[in-house]
């Protein structure tokens, strides 16, 4: 599976959405017969991208979407395989065609439930620690504001805290997929949808799993810029 890139589309939900559901069904996979079969595949971000617009009731003149509006896009309709539903990543974004085939890929692939995590640190690293299938660890999809100093992140990963009156440049959602300490100061560790050109990897976490570029880590007291938006799916 490629590291995911959005490209010039503001698909960050649907990118998040699908990563986070490819996570469950290799957990799943790991603890239950019923899916013991389970190969894994690439989801397709566009499909969900497009009902999460859908159902957060976004305009066609605009761009981006909810993670409530991802969570209601899971759990009615499921996220299509990228093999029947492709993601476009070029603008102007055209969503995936609703075929039959993509249906079908869909509702094997729906949420039963969706969980809407405490902002409070302790309780999103519960969360991911032992929140998962069998109690295993797992992501959280979230979401949060970005400022004009995110791209000082760019060239290692290491997100700075806005400062007051910093430009807002958008809103941003990825998958949370653990934490770590750097330099004494704990950060949330970011699995990005910005392909591998920005960000960092194993240089900053001092790890050996073939990480060059992609992860972003933002520190814990970014605090209020997170929106209380992080959600756990079921």
């Amino acid at each position: 599976t490629e590291w995911p890139d959005q490209g010039d589309i503001g698909s960050c939900v649907g990118q998040d959405g699908a990563i986070n559901m490819e996570v469950q069904y290799t957990l799943l996979q790991a603890i239950s017969e019923k899916y013991i079969t389970y190969i894994e595949e690439d989801l397709s971000a566009g499909w969900l991208y497009h009902w999460s617009r859908h159902y957060a009731n976004v305009p066609d003149y605009m761009e981006g979407s909810t993670n409530l509006g991802l969570m209601k896009a899971l759990l009615k309709k499921g996220a299509a395989s990228e093999a029947t539903a492709p993601t476009d990543n070029v603008s102007p974004w055209d969503p995936p065609a609703i075929t039959l085939e993509a249906e079908a890929s869909a509702a094997l692939h729906k949420i039963s439930s969706y969980w809407n995590i405490n902002p409070n640190p302790n309780d999103i690293k519960a969360t991911i620690f032992n929140r998962g299938p069998g109690g295993q660890p797992t992501t959280i999809i979230s979401a949060y504001k970005v400022f004009m100093s995110y791209k000082d992140a760019y060239i290692d990963g290491i997100v700075p805290v806005p400062q007051p009156g910093e430009r807002f440049l958008g809103g941003h959602s990825s998958a949370l997929i653990g934490w770590c300490v750097i330099d004494g100061k704990e950060y949330w560790i970011n699995f990005n949808s910005w392909g591998t050109d920005v960000g960092g990897g194993d240089d900053v976490l001092g790890t050996d799993y073939g990480i060059d570029k992609g992860l972003f880590f933002i520190p814990f007291d970014y605090g209020a810029f997170f929106n209380n938006d992080f959600w756990l799916i079921y």
